[in-house]
């Protein structure tokens, strides 16, 4: 029995194959369509929604227009489609309401050991360390087509001391970080959201779009909505400001959510946000805005959705993404909320808006059980745009993370499927996110549960563990007012999940990375074969160093796995010269017992075991 059982789990560590997982549980519903959830209140904007006809050969031109970076044109189209689309309100005000460009911030000493130690990226109080409505966006992470990781970060401070948003990038997947900006102000930054897009055809044209919101007090009471706009490469280069909209007496605009198509252009990118508009204390929602720049922040249109509910029974909590039209050039926005009916009543909408900013939506009515739904995440998987594309939201139902997706452009949805398989009562917060590849797993979500633990998977749709699944991967306590954010990092076509949370408080800024790099760069000496040798000490407690070798020039993966057969670390997944290697790997996270490490090196393939004693 024994026998079979190791020559199975050789089998497994070899072939790299493992048994499929599923999150699709009892409570879960496949194939709901877009009314599902509808209630008899929400009938009425369903038989009186008004529709757009915008002429299809406007788009057609638009498109070719925008491909051939003929601007001028694509302006003349734009203005044209726009007496199709209701509701639209032009903004061209380009002021700061006194908040100032800043340096980059200075950075504390990185401890890259991913195993043991999260990334301490800045120390201090997070944004909304002073606020009594909670549930803050004040960290965003993401994913340039340069290849590199840029963060947003808010700090808060005591009343009448100046406040920052501070901007960081990373060149090496988030071993450690640069500051590259920041804006300062007397007021309170209160939510914040970036798109990073690239402005020509060559990375050094990446430009930062951060739109945040920004108001006085601890709850940023009378909070505008504004975008701050640079090019890192350079601090002062080419930086702008810009006031979309300030609300009217007694309200607040709040979570601010940015979306892009910079994935399908790059010269020619047009860039926008979704936010809320509140009651100064929070609890009352009315109204939510579009907005949209097709020249780079220099002017904005926007409109009020319809369709949105106010009052205290309300729309809360907006995140949106863009999402390409499938067979025509008609592209759109989606926008998923905590719909209130009641205090023990919410469910989760989702808005489809139009990509050039107007009025009108639909609505898809997902959730219909009784219970709870908070927070919601959403993600569109960017592909080509003839292929149907991937939604996924992302929520906390009864304490419970779970999210529903469609793989056919929301035609059809599977709801409720599980996103934590502990099933666990006390979740918090997620946060989802999707990559173009599908080389290993294009999905990933972190969930946090008892505001303590932050959890991160990667996978597919109703599988969300095909790629990683990681419990507890933070060395600090989290914060259960402030949001985590994920980001997929590319090296080369492995995709990877980058995680930054923010401590109890909140406080502190901290960052972890599914394969977070060793740092090995250099080779201790030459090697004439490939080799893969036993650990040294071997047992050990808590480090013991593993050495290989390679002839030539390889993209390297070192893998340990435990007795299960279930991926515990890749202490090496990067690109390594010729040369003989020796890494440090440091087990303090995990038990005793069993342990196989596995090298992956062109068409070489090795497996050691290795026993950890504590």
């Amino acid at each position: 029995m024994r026998l079979k059982f190791s020559l199975t789990l050789l089998f497994i560590l070899m072939t790299g194959f493992l048994a499929a997982q599923t999150d699709i549980g009892p409570n879960t519903i496949t194939t709901s369509n877009r009314l599902h959830g509808i209630t008899a209140s929400e009938l009425a904007y369903e038989q009186n929604k008004v529709s757009i006809n915008v002429p299809y050969e406007l788009y057609v031109q638009l498109e070719q227009a925008r491909q051939k970076e003929d601007f001028t044109e694509a302006e003349r189209i734009q203005g044209e489609i726009e007496k199709y689309t209701p509701g639209i309100i032009k903004s061209r005000n380009n002021q700061s309401n006194g908040v100032t460009a800043v340096g980059p911030p200075s950075i504390p000493p990185f401890s890259p050991d991913w195993v043991s130690n999260d990334i301490l990226i800045r120390a201090g109080k997070v944004g909304g360390y002073y606020s009594t409505d909670g549930n803050r966006r004040t960290i965003d992470l993401k994913y340039g087509k340069d290849g590199r990781l840029y963060l947003a970060l808010c700090t808060d401070s005591t009343a009448g001391v100046t406040h920052y948003i501070y901007f960081y990038r990373s060149t090496n997947s988030g071993l450690t970080w640069t500051g590259v900006g920041g804006l300062q102000g007397s007021g309170t930054f209160s939510s914040v959201s970036m798109s990073v897009d690239r402005k020509g055809s060559v990375n050094d044209s990446i430009r930062i779009s951060c739109y945040y919101t920004y108001g006085t007090g601890g709850d940023a009471t009378d909070a505008g909505l504004y975008l701050f706009s640079f090019r890192p490469r350079s601090w002062n280069d080419d930086y702008r400001f810009h006031t979309l909209a300030t609300p009217l007496t007694g309200r607040k605009y709040c979570y601010v959510s940015a979306v892009s198509d910079g994935w399908y252009y790059d010269a020619s990118a047009y860039i926008g946000c979704v936010a809320g508009e509140y009651s100064n204390n929070g609890d009352s929602t009315k109204t939510m805005h579009l907005f949209r720049t097709t020249n780079w922040g220099l002017a904005h249109t926007g409109a009020t959705l319809n369709g949105v509910y106010t009052g205290y029974q309300g729309d809360f909590y907006p995140s949106a993404c863009f999402k390409r039209s499938q067979n025509v050039y008609s592209d759109s926005v989606y926008i998923a909320v905590e719909r209130r009916f009641g205090t023990s009543d919410m469910d989760i909408r989702i808005f489809t808006a139009t990509w050039t900013p107007s009025a009108p939506t639909d609505i898809n009515y997902l959730t219909s059980a009784t219970g709870v739904y908070r927070r919601p995440s959403l993600t569109v998987r960017q592909t080509q745009y003839s292929r149907p594309r991937q939604i996924l939201v992302s929520y906390v139902k009864n304490g419970e993370c779970m999210y529903s997706y469609s793989l056919n452009d929301g035609t059809t949805w599977t709801l409720d499927a599980s996103l934590d398989p502990h099933s666990s009562d006390n979740g918090f917060f997620t946060c989802v996110t999707s990559d173009t590849l599908t080389t290993n797993a294009c999905f990933a979500a972190v969930f946090t549960t008892s505001a303590d633990s932050v959890n991160v998977r990667r996978g597919f749709p109703g599988n969300m563990s095909n790629g990683e699944l990681a419990y507890k991967i933070n060395s600090v306590y989290s914060s259960g007012t402030t949001q985590p954010v994920i980001a997929i990092f590319r090296g080369n076509v492995i995709q990877m999940a980058d995680v930054s949370y923010a401590g109890s408080g909140p406080t502190d800024c901290w960052f972890d990375a599914e394969n977070l790099p060793t740092g090995i760069r250099n080779p201790i000496g030459s090697a004439d074969k490939y080799d893969l040798e036993q650990n040294f000490p071997n047992p050990f407690n808590p480090k013991t160093s593993i050495t290989f070798s390679i002839p030539k020039d390889e993209f390297v993966t070192l893998v340990v796995y435990d007795i299960t057969g279930r991926e515990a670390a890749k202490p090496v997944n990067e690109r390594l010269n010729a040369g003989k290697y020796i890494i440090e790997f440091n087990a303090q996270k995990f038990s005793s017992g069993v342990y196989f490490y596995r090298i992956n090196a062109g068409n070489f393939t090795s497996v050691r075991k290795m026993m950890l004693v504590k």
